[in-house]
């Protein structure tokens, strides 16, 4: 059985969780979903604790489907949640829970949630992930959320084509980072542990990024998307 926890205010008009179908949540059109921060909703195995007062406006609904356009179509998980209309800068924790029949043979210890935000999928970084119970939990901050689902980053690494750019030099010994773009790109840059250090769009052509503020150490310039493999860069 699914469960709702509400110790949440919750402002609505009319709100139906649905247990044996796929739609987990609807709101109607007169109708609007508040969840406090730090508290827990959680439905259809999704579970969300927001870090601000967070509402699900009217007009939406959190469906669970086991399929979903994604570019590693055969790196992902048989599950997903699609909302009806993206819900804007949420920040906070996201749970997603999973059955061992849906992992489709892939390797736990390598998911990663992927969040399209209307426009491209994109890969954040888990926060922890419990084996045991198989939930996979990612902190996202000031994210726009359309569809949610799992993706085998382990898998992707091998099966992914070379992120369009090239490094002037690597290991790199100055404070500048020198790359060439040869396709416009939606590139991150991250550290050894994983985290976001900068987000940007370069177009084709030569680029620099001032790095002078970042220790020496092992950093990857990633696609934004998941589409391609991540290009790592020595500091040194």
């Amino acid at each position: 059985m699914y469960k709702i926890k509400f110790w949440l205010a919750v402002t609505f008009s009319f709100l139906s969780v649905m247990i044996a179908q796929a739609q987990i949540l609807t709101t109607s059109n007169a109708s609007s979903f508040t969840i406090r921060s730090g508290t827990t909703f959680s439905a259809g195995g999704l579970t969300l604790i927001p870090a601000d007062h967070f509402t699900i406006k009217e007009g939406n609904s959190i469906t669970r489907d086991t399929v979903v356009a994604h570019p590693a179509s055969k790196a992902i998980v048989d599950r997903a949640y699609l909302f009806t209309k993206a819900i804007a800068d949420y920040k906070g924790e996201v749970h997603f829970n999973y059955h061992d029949s849906e992992l489709n043979g892939l390797d736990e210890s390598g998911l990663e949630l992927h969040v399209h935000d209307g426009v491209n999928w994109k890969p954040h970084t888990v926060l922890k992930h419990n084996h045991q119970q198989n939930i996979h939990s990612t902190a996202l901050s000031g994210i726009s959320i359309l569809k949610l689902t799992l993706v085998d980053r382990k898998s992707l690494i091998n099966k992914r084509e070379a992120l369009p750019i090239h490094l002037l030099t690597n290991p790199v010994f100055t404070d500048q980072l020198n790359l060439l773009v040869e396709k416009e790109c939606d590139v991150v840059l991250i550290n050894s542990m994983g985290q976001v250090l900068e987000q940007k769009t370069l177009s084709r052509g030569w680029h620099t990024l001032d790095i002078a503020n970042y220790p020496k150490g092992i950093y990857y310039i990633r696609d934004a998307r998941g589409v391609y493999s991540a290009v790592p860069i020595v500091l040194q």
